[in-house]
């Protein structure tokens, strides 16, 4: 909310769309979300799709976030998309190409990063290609794959020893 607040003082023009449960949410930091766009609560799964490709930029700012399939999607459907360290999906981010990582809870960064991208509209479009190739690279089968990986390597370090 700071780093968004600060981007509408400096007067760069955005519309925020949130999609997100907010049953449990904070109800001071609720109000300032909604001084700032459109809350819309949780979206049902099928209209996610649309939401994100009427969207330049998915910002997931999470704290604690053990994947993020939401980046995944936005990706595959070539939107670009700010996370922070504490997204596990981070590692489908390519800095500059795709999207941007941001340190949890640093406002400040995560201020210029969006100043950026409110500045440079032609260039955020243009990271919709590399988006596209991350977000494909996401399926369940690379998953699995990568997982077995993983456990594998593992493994072996254990027994070589």
């Amino acid at each position: 909310a700071d780093a968004l607040e600060r981007l509408r003082t400096s007067g760069s023009a955005f519309a925020l769309e949130i999609a997100a449960d907010t049953s449990n949410a904070d109800p001071v930091l609720l109000r300032r979300f909604e001084a700032l766009g459109t809350v819309h609560g949780k979206l049902p799964q099928h209209a996610l799709p649309a939401l994100m490709a009427a969207s330049d930029l998915l910002l997931v700012p999470s704290r604690f976030d053990s994947y993020g399939m939401v980046v995944a999607e936005a990706l595959a459907g070539g939107t670009p998309a700010i996370v922070t360290t504490n997204v596990g999906a981070k590692d489908l981010i390519e800095p500059g190409a795709n999207g941007f990582i941001v340190p949890a809870g640093d406002a400040d960064t995560l201020y210029e990063r969006l100043a950026w991208c409110a500045s440079h509209p032609a260039e955020l479009r243009a990271m919709a290609a590399a988006a596209a190739r991350a977000g494909a690279t996401a399926d369940w089968s690379r998953y699995r794959d990568k997982v077995r990986g993983n456990v594998r390597t593992i493994f072996d370090r254990h027994w070589a020893t």
